[in-house]
């Protein structure tokens, strides 16, 4: 099939301006609303990020909420099993590097003593970190004691 002067100038005409716009319709354009798409879904993985950042810090909160007093509560369940609630006194603190409790106890014998550093050390958390024994004021056969128990993280 022969096509004369005006037939071909005409196809390269419509080739000319056909492949430029399926170039730009299939090739071009997809990228571009590709691009376009990708702003909303970024912005959306932003807010979930933000989402799972705010889950996180809830449970580092209430984690160490419920872990605080645990080592005081664990010492207090000791001092009663041996009898000694009433001679100690107790108290403890929180910070970041894990909770401690110091306990001073007055007027101890020596087997008391040993049970009490017994059960301490044998209790899964806690660690004692400082002890101080002495004699006791009162009767030279007692002992006083300082200790500072730490959770053992």
């Amino acid at each position: 099939m022969e096509l004369n002067q005006r037939e071909k100038l005409l196809a390269g005409l419509a080739l000319g301006i056909l492949v430029p716009v399926l170039l730009l319709r299939f090739v071009i354009f997809p990228f571009f609303d590709y691009k376009s798409s990708l702003g909303p879904k970024i912005i959306r993985l932003q807010g979930e990020i933000v989402a799972i950042k705010e889950l996180g810090l809830d449970y580092k909160r209430t984690s160490q909420k419920s872990s605080q007093g645990r080592v005081n509560q664990k010492v207090e369940a000791i001092l009663t099993k041996l009898g000694l609630r009433s001679e100690a006194v107790l108290s403890s603190r929180a910070d970041e590097s894990g909770e401690s409790a110091t306990l001073k106890v007055d007027n101890l014998k020596m087997a008391q003593l040993v049970e009490l550093f017994f059960y301490i050390e044998n209790t899964s958390p806690l660690k004692i970190k400082i002890a101080n024994v002495t004699h006791s004021y009162k009767n030279e056969k007692r002992l006083s004691l300082d200790l500072i128990i730490t959770g053992g993280r």
